[in-house]
């Protein structure tokens, strides 16, 4: 990305499983800088595990990075990647969700984990 976004750019998501904005709501910061233990921005934009495989989903983890507080992995962050090194702590709202069948988030993600275990098998031969 390499632009500088000013805090309140809403950055939209959206794919086949739903929608999402993330809010920035930060200033570019060093990856290594950010943390729940270390930002009132941080524990001021938390999200659940559940949330966290909806956003994981949603954005395919392109160009961001969910992150977990170090006492309770139920908690979850999401950085906004500017660069390799660099980041803006955001606010993630979920817009719309949606998957086929019966299953949830965490189920989808494991099976798309599968899917592409197997895939890259196939591909090595």
């Amino acid at each position: 990305m390499n632009t500088i976004l000013p805090v309140n750019t809403v950055v939209p998501f959206s794919n086949h499983f739903g929608k999402l904005e993330m809010t920035v709501m930060s200033g570019p910061m060093a990856i290594k800088d950010i943390s729940f233990d270390k930002c009132k921005v941080v524990r001021d934009n938390t999200f659940s595990l559940d949330d966290a495989e909806k956003i994981a989903l949603i954005t395919e983890n392109k160009s961001i990075q969910i992150g977990f507080c170090t006492h309770d992995y139920e908690i979850g962050y999401v950085v906004l990647h500017n660069g390799p090194s660099t980041g803006y702590l955001c606010r993630a709202n979920i817009i719309d969700f949606a998957l086929d069948d019966d299953i949830t988030p965490a189920q989808q993600i494991n099976t798309m984990a599968k899917y592409q275990s197997l895939k890259s098998m196939h591909t090595e031969f």
